[in-house]
């Protein structure tokens, strides 16, 4: 049997809304890798049969593999919530075997800089602060970090205000992305 670490991260004061919306897919981060169809649904319908929104997941495969999965709920996630969830997701990769070789499970809510996965995510936050990192640099700017106010969110492109400028990024585009915390 392969050895993993469950962990657990976090608390998320921020309440989201729990409705069905597509996800694009995952971004890929550093090292990050896109995980697969089968695996997203089977972390989905583990996650949601506990009463938690799965917000996102990415799949690390630095140092023997990272599966991080991203929590949320109406009202917010608590670390027994991630214990729970943490506990219910081991054992049921374990069963279901879906990846091969060793990695860490690391169970988290979102926390204040929110990662922003799908549509809805980018939706929720028009007006807000974000932080978005293209896979290639812009080719205009040279600059692959963007950060600024999110004004328009479509179908497959994001259009936001960075120092009084408008930028627009096509959604394939953006390696990842996430909420500037208000600290």
């Amino acid at each position: 049997r392969r050895a993993h670490n469950p962990k657990v991260v976090g608390s998320n004061p921020t309440p989201a809304t729990k409705s069905k919306a597509p996800i694009w897919g995952f971004f890929i981060v550093g090292n990050m890798k896109k995980i697969s169809d089968d695996l997203w649904d089977l972390l989905e319908e583990t996650v949601e049969s506990l009463d938690v929104e799965m917000l996102g997941a990415e799949f690390d495969t630095t140092q023997g593999g990272l599966l991080r999965v991203y929590l949320d709920s109406p009202n917010g996630i608590n670390i027994s919530d991630c214990s729970r969830v943490s506990r219910q997701l081991s054992t049921v990769l374990d069963v279901e075997d879906i990846i091969q070789g060793n990695y860490t499970l690391e169970v988290s809510s979102p926390g204040i800089d929110r990662p922003l996965f799908a549509k809805k995510h980018f939706e929720a936050v028009i007006g807000g602060t974000i932080v978005v990192k293209l896979q290639f640099p812009d080719v205009l700017t040279r600059r692959k970090k963007f950060v600024g106010i999110l004004d328009q969110v479509s179908d497959e492109m994001i259009l936001m205000t960075v120092d009084n400028e408008s930028f627009d990024f096509q959604l394939v585009d953006i390696k990842n992305a996430n909420l500037q915390a208000k600290i």
